[in-house]
């Protein structure tokens, strides 16, 4: 890969005028200058677009897009990553800071681990029950709050999916493994997150997250394998939903979210080994 290949930045951002701009200038404060920065505007409403493109005025190594409505995240960070040039892609929600050295560490990791696709970021956020290594190690997942893939890559497995919001880190980091690629952590790799809570809503939270973690299963797995897995899942889902004041909501949900994830168990050109199944759950520790 070398020691200065061009990293593409991308920001997804909806109504965080002040966050994002925050967001941005960490990254302008970057060690490593070879970047160029694409911020795609899911077509915000309280003046962050204005306030962008006057950003964008004084920094020509800025790429700024606006959806037509709200497209939810992964399908918006889609957007971002194909419009970048780099041969690295760096994803960084709009309510995060990047460590001044973090780029730096980024193409240190992937010259370090050549088959690496993805480097992991360490998420430090406060009041967080997120665990976080003191390590470089190989883990079966990523946070999308901040994250780098080769293009290549990307272009060999695929974007993420079609989802409005969460779990779309597991389907591509599944996709990623089954070609036989590694996810190395390097927790260098510092991302200071300060989640913003405009546009996030609890209930839409757990709702999505219980809908795609489903659909993941029955997308990527053989029938025979994902019924029984999706129902083990129900658990831990019925208990963050009691947990979050919204049990009767559950049962509202169930039936609607098992027969999409049904409904989704026909995309063959999906499927992955379930071998690669089994290595993700080792590598998350489970």
């Amino acid at each position: 890969m070398g020691n200065n290949p061009l990293i593409s930045v991308v920001i997804l951002t909806w109504n965080r005028k002040e966050e994002v701009l925050k967001a941005i200038h960490s990254v302008l404060n970057q060690k490593y200058k070879n970047i160029e920065i694409v911020v795609v505007d899911n077509h915000s409403t309280d003046g962050t677009f204005e306030a962008l493109n006057t950003l964008v005025r004084e920094h020509p190594n800025i790429k700024l897009i606006r959806t037509y409505k709200n497209l939810g995240c992964p399908i918006g960070r889609n957007i971002a990553m194909a419009n970048a040039s780099g041969d690295i892609i760096f994803s960084l929600d709009d309510d995060a800071e990047i460590d001044n050295n973090c780029l730096e560490e980024v193409i240190k990791t992937f010259n370090d681990f050549p088959n690496a696709a993805v480097v992991a970021c360490k998420i430090e956020e406060e009041n967080s029950s997120r665990k976080n290594y003191e390590t470089v190690r190989k883990v079966g997942v990523f946070i999308g709050a901040g994250f780098a893939i080769k293009r290549d890559v990307l272009k060999e497995v695929g974007f993420f999916p079609d989802y409005f919001r969460q779990a779309e880190e597991t389907y591509l980091a599944l996709k990623i493994l089954d070609k036989g690629y590694d996810i190395i952590y390097n927790p260098n790799c510092k991302i200071y997150h300060k989640p913003s809570p405009k546009g996030r809503v609890r209930y839409d939270i757990i709702y999505y997250g219980f809908r795609h973690d489903i659909e993941n299963v029955f997308r990527l797995l053989p029938i025979k394998y994902a019924l029984p897995i999706a129902i083990y899942k129900l658990v831990p889902h019925f208990k963050n939903y009691i947990r979050n004041g919204f049990m009767l909501s559950f049962f509202k949900d169930v039936f609607g979210v098992i027969l999409n994830g049904i409904s989704k168990s026909k995309l063959e050109n999906e499927k992955i080994k379930f071998e690669t199944f089994l290595l993700y759950r080792k590598l998350n520790g489970r």
